[in-house]
């Protein structure tokens, strides 16, 4: 029979305090040395893990790596946070109120899943789109080819090129089509339902109904209001989902003082959102635990240390989860030990650090 407890303790001798009463009043403390039963033995490590389970011995070393995605989590959380606290100020209150998201199929496919056929339809879609769209921006009361700007500095779409009050981009491009429909739809192109689209950015509220109102007279098979509903960045807009001559085209509704600060924002939303896919409640859920494990403004090491230290095991699974997506295997080892150290039991735990050190190359640990 093995003796060697999990620490390494020899679990058959065993030191013990007998605590003693005498007439229900404390007396003292005896201390003995005793041999062990098996069900003692068993009673006493579950006593001792139970009260060591919060305690962790992992040791941090923050490798290049690592320290990037900690700071894009960092960044992400920094920039949620100014996006809502911005937003807050200018939400149109009204528009978020009389204009429910809702969705005429539960999946949205476009006629044709032939890659070159469905462009080709798209291309002799777009100078009607673009009529439609510029004739709903002038009834706004905006000129279409004015660059939107808030509080005088224009809006940059990219670094090159400005937002004007109505922006129709180009066809999304086949190279692109086909990388999009690989990574997100299994290769199926009738879900490609954004290669015809398009902007439109209001100065007030005014504006956006005036604009919302335009578009009901258009087939509208989709609206998200994601300005009641925003992105896990914090940003919010209106999408809409039109189908002209059978071809489901998008348009977007932006505010300007929010749209203003969409670019830095933008490069987190591109790096993260495959972790943050999914209905508006499971995001919420994800978004709580980033909230919980990242502090935008701590020390990096001891940011990790803190997290590491947490008793929360749904939150460290959750958290081992995203870092599993961002291909962080050392980071992931770390989470994986902790899970261990939390419920030494569970295999699956076990696998998942077994898996984080193979991935690492440290094969003769695993």
């Amino acid at each position: 029979m093995n003796t060697e407890s999990r620490t390494g303790c020899n679990w058959l001798t065993f030191t013990r305090f007998v605590y003693t009463q005498r007439q229900s009043k404390h007396i003292g403390f005896i201390f003995t040395k005793t041999t062990m039963t098996s069900e003692t033995t068993a009673a006493a490590a579950v006593n001792t893990q139970n009260s060591n389970k919060n305690k962790t011995t992992i040791e941090v070393k923050l490798n290049a790596e690592t320290k990037a995605n900690l700071e894009n989590l960092q960044g992400l959380t920094r920039s949620r946070n100014a996006m809502l606290a911005n937003a807050k100020k200018v939400l149109p209150k009204k528009y978020m109120n009389e204009y429910d998201s809702f969705s005429l199929r539960s999946t949205l496919y476009q006629p044709e899943g032939n890659l070159d056929t469905l462009h080709s339809r798209c291309k002799d879609v777009l100078p009607l789109f673009r009529k439609k769209l510029t004739n709903i921006t002038e009834a706004a009361g905006l000129d279409p080819d004015k660059v939107a700007t808030w509080q005088g500095r224009d809006i940059m779409l990219t670094a090159d090129l400005p937002y004007t009050s109505l922006t129709v981009a180009p066809l999304k491009s086949k190279a692109r089509c086909i990388e999009k429909v690989e990574t997100e739809y299994d290769g199926d192109f009738s879900r490609l339902i954004d290669i015809v689209r398009a902007s439109i950015v209001v100065a007030d509220e005014d504006q956006l109904i005036c604009v919302a109102e335009a578009l009901k007279n258009e087939k509208i098979i989709r609206l998200k209001n994601r300005f009641k509903e925003p992105l896990f960045t914090g940003y919010s807009d209106a999408l809409y989902n039109v189908e002209i001559e059978g071809v489901i085209c998008e348009v977007q509704l932006h505010v300007s003082a929010i749209v203003a600060h969409k670019e830095e924002n933008h490069k987190y939303y591109e790096y993260f959102r495959s972790f943050f896919a999914g209905n508006f409640g499971a995001c919420e859920a994800r978004i709580h635990m980033l909230e919980k494990c990242v502090d935008p403004d701590a020390d990096l090491q001891q940011m990790l240390v803190k997290m590491l230290e947490s008793e929360d095991e749904t939150m460290i699974f959750d958290m081992n989860t995203l870092v599993t997506e961002m291909g962080d295997y050392y980071l992931k080892e770390l989470l994986c030990r902790r899970l261990c150290e939390i419920n030494s039991d569970n295999l699956d735990y076990r696998n998942r650090l077994a898996f984080a050190v193979l991935e690492q190359g440290r094969y003769g640990e695993a």
